[in-house]
């Protein structure tokens, strides 16, 4: 029987945090971070962290998405305004007989796979990044350090 300060508690107790992934040290998230950075075309790295507000009546948990990298002297026209390209858009995707493919365009070839390790990994890191950079947070990281920025979202 569950107690909260030494009264029983009946009833089950939401545990909102059962699905999220293996939490893992801050320390182990600068070698994939860095891991983009030392491509010689990228200036920084970006992801957001927020808390959703709605979530089609499942429970709304702080997660960190949308990586995306801002490459030195590239011609990002046609992706975003500010020059930041996701994994997505790094990407053609065809769709064949065995399913869908993914052809990684030339000028990503190096980064890709890197962000994509960073992207797959950044949810051991959740508890880490909420305690470091706070909620509703646009992180972009650069060789030098971190810049966060008020992150709105739906």
């Amino acid at each position: 029987m569950n107690t909260v300060l030494g009264r029983p508690v009946t009833g089950e107790i939401a545990n909102t945090a059962e699905h999220r992934a293996e939490q893992k040290p801050g320390e182990e998230l600068l070698p994939l971070l860095d891991a983009v950075l030392a491509w010689r075309q990228v200036d920084a790295v970006r992801w957001s962290q927020f808390t959703p507000y709605f979530n089609d009546g499942e429970p709304c948990v702080f997660g960190a998405q949308h990586v995306e990298v801002k490459l030195a002297g590239d011609d990002t026209a046609g992706y975003y305004e500010d020059g930041f390209v996701g994994i997505d858009e790094m990407a053609d995707y065809r769709r064949g007989e065995d399913g869908y493919s993914r052809t990684v365009k030339p000028q990503f070839q190096g980064v890709y796979q890197a962000l994509l390790a960073l992207e797959d990994q950044l949810e051991h890191f959740e508890d880490f990044l909420h305690g470091s950079f706070g909620d509703h947070a646009q992180v972009t990281a650069t060789r030098d350090g971190f810049h966060i920025a008020d992150f709105d979202h739906d």
